[in-house]
């Protein structure tokens, strides 16, 4: 695990796990809620991975399936895992 400067949500906690998504402009923030659900945090910034400087780092490729269902009640997407 490295270590790597950033910022994230303030509603973002040590367990969330950073996502970096083939279109988007960021790296994202996302909770894991139950075994194939996430919540959708935010945006966030870490140093050393804006720019696509991981991308040729062995990263593991998931599918989500979005939904735009606000079952959690704080106004946030709440994403799905599917394999």
């Amino acid at each position: 695990m490295h270590a790597n400067l950033g910022w994230a949500p303030d509603i973002a906690n040590s367990k969330d796990i950073i996502y970096i998504f083939n279109v988007g402009d960021a790296p994202y923030v996302l909770r894991l809620v139950d075994d194939k659900h996430y919540l959708f945090i935010g945006e966030c910034y870490i140093y050393g991975i804006m720019y696509g400087e991981v991308m040729n780092q062995g990263l593991v490729e998931q599918k989500f399936k979005i939904s735009n269902k606000l079952h959690l009640g704080i106004g946030t997407k709440r994403l799905s895992r599917y394999e």
